[in-house]
């Protein structure tokens, strides 16, 4: 008589790892090896390491789009791949389609020095979160104006220099934010 029996490959279920990792807890750790050499552009584009080990790309965005806007900036320190996916806008557009975008109100203030400086409010975490600096031709600039686009691209445009011999400003400034 032929017995019918599941085959576990004791990594698929929690049940069956548990058999192969002593204690109570499963935590699996990839085998991350440094290569000797470096690897070609030829290498690097057929066999790109994934965003999370493990994971299928879009299982790993999947979750790096569940976490908070207020720590994207850390998620892009992380590697090239990782800020390259939160530059762009696929992923805070996906984060808006969906409906999981946080709303941020952006600000630019002009201090008493006449310095022009932005900031971005998050109003779930109640944090003012300074945004890199405005540069130097735009820092005592008159009359310019700001755009966010896509839900995260703050883009400063036009304006005058107070010096009325330098002209108007002809450099958009961008942020993502």
């Amino acid at each position: 008589m032929l017995e019918m029996r599941r085959v576990d490959g004791g990594l698929k279920t929690v049940a069956g790892a548990k058999r192969f990792v002593p204690g109570t807890k499963l935590c699996l750790q990839p085998d991350i090896k440094p290569s000797k050499h470096r690897a070609g552009c030829d290498d690097r584009s057929r066999s790109q390491s994934p965003l999370l080990p493990g994971l299928p790309d879009d299982i790993a965005i999947t979750c790096l789009i569940r976490v908070p806007r207020v720590e994207h900036w850390k998620l892009r320190l992380v590697c090239k791949r990782w800020y390259r996916l939160l530059v762009g806008n696929f992923f805070y557009s996906l984060r808006k389609s969906l409906g999981i975008a946080e709303e941020w109100i952006s600000v630019i203030k002009r201090d008493r020095d006449g310095k022009i400086s932005w900031h971005a409010f998050d109003p779930v975490y109640q944090l003012w979160l300074p945004l890199p600096p405005v540069p130097k031709e735009y820092s005592e600039a008159l009359g310019f104006g700001c755009v966010v686009l896509s839900g995260c691209h703050l883009y400063l445009f036009g304006g005058k220099n107070k010096d009325p011999l330098k002209g108007s400003m002809r450099r958009v400034i961008f942020c993502s934010a």
